[in-house]
């Protein structure tokens, strides 16, 4: 799974395609925000900044939940 969303990543970012911004890869590439030869913002930076810490803050939450279940002397 996680090699298919890569490479689905890579072929939305390289195509340009807009659901490139639904996958994280995207939002790791600086020049993909901006136009080739205009170099108008396509996405905002701030807006892949919002996007990866929402997705870190998400993990950590579920982490926290899971190791309360799988403490060592829990009772």
């Amino acid at each position: 799974m996680d090699g298919f969303l890569l490479i689905l990543g890579a072929v939305t970012c390289e195509i340009h395609m807009d659901a490139m911004w639904l996958l994280p890869m995207a939002h790791t590439i600086p020049w993909v925000h901006f136009e080739t030869y205009l170099k108008k913002e396509v996405f905002p930076v701030m807006g892949s900044y919002l996007y990866l810490l929402g997705g870190c803050a998400v993990l950590t939450v579920l982490c926290l939940a899971a190791s309360g279940k799988y403490q060592a002397g829990k009772e």
